[in-house]
């Protein structure tokens, strides 16, 4: 019933502010509960989503402006780019515990921040990049708020399907035991390091392809605007306070915020 009624209100609230607050909303609800995957559920604190995010937004925009492929295709790849580095860093990471862990997360974060920031040759550098206002559905680019409200709403609730999905599989059962005692889940059997890898890269795809929805809305990226470290934050900030390693606690969360 929930998820009905955020179907159809923009057919009676034309009110751009509003909508834009919802589209938000929805924007960092989708985010929260992709960082919660690998935050809440596996219990690997990391304040270095914003990297993923900022690959997913760069990934799609330059493919767009140098070679014309739609960001709708963008949408995968950008996902998929960030996956592939998330599993690439976060591996070798997962021998670190605890705080260690959540430090090197933040430190390839600021890593990837100096390299955008530095090969001005292709990201422009901190000049940042502007995507032409070509509305269109292939584009991505529309001139009213109602599309991207309806984008941000199904990414978010692919989201939160996803979560519930993980919840009731094995995976999410495996993830719940190792972040309560990973070596008694070592001893059991699971093959700990296996199952965290899943989970990031399943978190880091949704965060990269949420970027590439952001690079399209505002129409405009630069490194300080998708790599900022306080992105991270907020996205563990909100499920945290909406109920961390639940379902329902990043829109929660979201709304709260």
């Amino acid at each position: 019933i929930f998820f009905a009624v955020l179907f159809v209100i923009p057919g009676f609230l034309k009110n751009k502010y509003y909508l834009h607050n919802l589209i938000m909303i929805f924007f960092y609800a989708a985010l929260s509960s992709s960082w919660n995957i690998i935050g809440g559920f596996a219990g690997q604190i990391s304040f270095g989503h914003a990297a993923f995010f900022g690959i997913g937004a760069y990934t799609s925009t330059l493919l767009f402006l140098k070679f014309g492929v739609s960001p709708w295709i963008g949408l995968i790849l950008g996902g998929v780019v960030a996956a592939i580095l998330a599993a690439g860093i976060s591996y070798p990471c997962f021998r670190l515990r605890g705080p260690f862990f959540t430090l090197a997360t933040i430190a390839f974060g600021e890593v990837m921040l100096i390299l955008v920031s530095y090969f001005r040759g292709i990201t422009n550098g901190a000049v940042g990049l502007l995507v032409p206002f070509k509305p269109g559905f292939a584009n991505m680019v529309f001139r009213g708020k109602a599309p991207y409200y309806y984008i941000a709403l199904i990414l978010m609730v692919l989201t939160i399907l996803v979560s519930k999905l993980i919840t009731k599989s094995r995976m999410g059962y495996y993830l719940v035991s190792l972040r309560e005692n990973e070596e008694a889940a070592q001893a059991i059997g699971i093959n700990t390091s296996l199952y965290k890898l899943y989970a990031v890269c399943i978190s880091a795809f949704f965060v990269g392809a949420l970027g590439v929805f952001y690079a399209q809305y505002l129409l405009f990226i630069e490194p300080m605007s998708v790599f900022a470290s306080t992105l991270s934050t907020q996205f563990g900030l909100i499920s945290i306070i909406g109920g961390i390693g639940t379902v329902a606690g990043p829109i929660v969360g979201s709304f709260i915020l």
